[in-house]
């Protein structure tokens, strides 16, 4: 994306380094929850690419701290696609302009963001509302078959495109691996077993490691890994959450699947996409199956 950021001022003749300026500005006549709604003005004003770049330059990294350049840019693109539509008269190429400037949003919120599935209620009331104001108006819904039509078509091919890079060099069509049905099995089998000491922010317990290792023997290749160095700066990294020293090796879980990958890939399965995949199955098949028919949790057998 500053790529194509930093290409757009060449284009237009802009310097990169009015950034800083105008970052400063921003803040002085925005605070930071105001800067969609600071932009969509700017944009809507905006009468060629050189003023487009100069208002969008609010959402600059210098303004605020990643991603909320791109939480507010994909709706201002969500708000003003639909403003497009209600605008009385708007012609076609305008609906069209943003509609795909949603859709390059969506796509790159979708591949930049793990939680970019967050972002389809707020879509879905905003286009709903769109198409509600639409229909009672007579027009049905014929004004937002354009931008709607040309952001699904622009967000399906950025992510298309993503996922069939993937697959030419890596060998599996996809975005990543944390969005995978194998890396989802393994991580949701993971943390069904609950532990007899249930730590806040904790999903998977160093207890509920251990007893694991005895129910899946690929899990248990993570445990013969050389060294508990990755296990003991995972903790580290993410103490002040659990409250734990890192000699506990207690991992929060926003650091608990980084941790996996990468005991994953010091164990020897991450040569290829489809090899550390196909490992992620066999340890959410043979937990999930044991968990239906062996495992017992340590309340249930206190109480036995």
């Amino acid at each position: 994306m500053y790529s194509l950021w930093i290409t757009g001022h060449f284009l237009a003749g802009r310097a990169v380094a009015a950034w800083t300026t105008s970052a400063l500005l921003g803040r002085l006549r925005a605070h930071r929850t105001g800067i969609a709604a600071l932009l969509a003005r700017r944009l809507a004003g905006a009468h060629s690419l050189r003023s487009a770049l100069v208002a969008a330059d609010e959402l600059s990294p210098a303004q605020c701290p990643a991603p909320e350049p791109l939480h507010a840019a994909h709706a201002v693109a969500v708000r003003w696609t639909v403003r497009a539509r209600n605008r009385r008269g708007a012609r076609a190429r305008v609906r069209l302009a943003w509609g795909v400037l949603l859709g390059i949003s969506a796509a790159a919120f979708w591949l930049t963001r793990e939680e970019g599935i967050w972002v389809l209620p707020g879509a879905t009331l905003l286009i709903g509302s769109a198409g509600w104001n639409s229909w009672r108006a007579g027009e049905r819904f014929r004004p937002l078959l354009v931008p709607m039509l040309a952001a699904t078509v622009c967000a399906v091919g950025m992510v298309g495109t993503v996922s069939a890079m993937n697959y030419r060099y890596y060998g599996w069509f996809g975005t990543v691996e944390f969005r995978a049905p194998e890396f989802l099995s393994a991580y949701g089998a993971l943390q069904r077993p609950i532990s007899s000491e249930q730590i806040p922010y904790v999903p998977v317990t160093r207890e509920t490691r251990r007893k694991l290792y005895d129910v899946s023997p690929a899990f248990a290749e993570l445990k013969l890994v050389p060294g508990r160095h990755h296990r003991t700066v995972w903790a580290a990294n993410s103490d002040d959450v659990t409250g734990r020293p890192p000699e506990d090796r207690e991992i929060a879980g926003g650091w608990f699947m980084w941790a996996l990958r990468d005991a994953a890939a010091a164990a020897g399965h991450a040569h290829s996409a489809r090899e550390a995949l196909d490992f992620y199955s066999r340890i959410g098949r043979v937990i999930a199956l044991a968990m239906r028919v062996v495992w017992v949790p340590p309340e249930a057998a206190a109480t036995q």
